[in-house]
């Protein structure tokens, strides 16, 4: 046997073992990549109250810094009865639920990321009326986005706390302080 013939084998060889292995190769695996991001900003009630219903859907308007060059946060809320669990809030507050909630981060390339609370989940804020103090946390998810976060989810949870600095029921206009965090994982398909 010649070396040329024998060289002509075991590249044929490693050429087969090669691509039998590819097909043994999944095609796309998802990414899950931590993220943490911070937001400071006011919130704002969207229509002054109704009667019965003393706490109308309200924006939050917020500054961000974290992974993936956060730069501002926008998120809606609505507040109401609170979820069929215990109250985890400190004496003097009142326990509310998340009726429902959505956010959208954007970034400093233009990319940015979608979440909304998970239905069912222990999303709640307790309120102080006398101090105007509150505080809460939402359990959700990423349900895509725009530029590198399109078709992005994922979970994250998002502690937050802050100062309401006007009353409603004094006839003031509800205006807010606000922090917090999303804090998760991103998964890109």
């Amino acid at each position: 046997m010649s070396d040329k013939s024998a060289i002509k084998r075991i590249l044929g060889a490693a050429l087969t073992v090669l691509l039998v292995g590819l097909l043994f190769v999944p095609v796309a695996q998802a990414k899950e990549v931590p993220i943490y991001i911070e937001y400071t900003g006011t919130g704002h009630d969207l229509v002054p109250p109704v009667l019965g219903d003393p706490l109308p859907d309200n924006i939050v308007l917020a500054d961000a810094s974290g992974s993936f060059g956060a730069k501002s946060s926008v998120i809606v809320v609505k507040f109401g009865d609170p979820p069929p669990v215990d109250d985890p809030c400190d004496a003097g507050y009142t326990f509310l639920g998340v009726v429902y909630a959505r956010a959208v981060t954007s970034f400093k390339d233009g990319s940015q990321l979608f979440a909304t609370v998970i239905p069912g989940e222990q999303s709640y804020m307790c309120l102080n009326f006398v101090t105007g103090h509150y505080y809460g946390s939402v359990v959700g998810e990423f349900i895509g986005g725009v530029g590198r976060f399109e078709g992005a989810s994922g979970p994250f949870v998002s502690p937050f706390d802050g100062y309401n600095l006007t009353s409603a029921l004094a006839g003031e206009f509800p205006f807010r302080s606000i922090k917090g965090s999303f804090d998760g994982t991103v998964i890109f398909d």
